[in-house]
């Protein structure tokens, strides 16, 4: 008889039983409430996160461009890039869009833009040209 009545006082009883589904109830209940609360908040800050990544990217490439103007010195009509002691590195970009300047005759022109800097003895002038057509004329 000792092991059956082991067992029933191991069962736990109606009354207890209701007591403890009650608590798990309102556990849940808390849990489901938290969880709700964190969705929202997670949502929130999912839009602050994609507005924070629009305003770095922009200021990225604003920074970016900074630097484009920063990093080059104005000779003669062109631009040249300097490294960090101050020697130009960089052969002559165009002053507008930054890229490399071709010499064709005795003028630098820039083959994006069409900007053109003549080349004199001892002074140069910017000349901007308009871009050619199709069959170049």
């Amino acid at each position: 008889m000792g092991l059956v009545t082991e067992w029933i006082m191991s069962v736990p009883s109606l009354a207890a039983a209701q007591e403890r589904m009650k608590l798990f109830g309102e556990r849940y209940e808390k849990l489901e409430a938290e969880n709700d609360e964190l969705k929202s908040e997670r949502t929130t800050l999912r839009g602050e996160v994609a507005t924070l990544k629009n305003e770095v990217a922009e200021l990225q490439g604003r920074l970016a461009h900074h630097e484009l103007i920063e990093d080059y010195e104005r000779r003669g009509g062109a631009d040249y890039k300097k490294d960090a002691q101050g020697k130009f590195t960089d052969g002559p970009r165009c002053p507008e869009c930054k890229r490399l300047m071709s010499r064709i005759a005795a003028a630098l022109r820039c083959p994006h833009c069409n900007y053109e800097v003549a080349i004199l003895p001892g002074a140069s002038v910017a000349v901007r040209r308009p871009r050619p057509g199709p069959y170049g004329y």
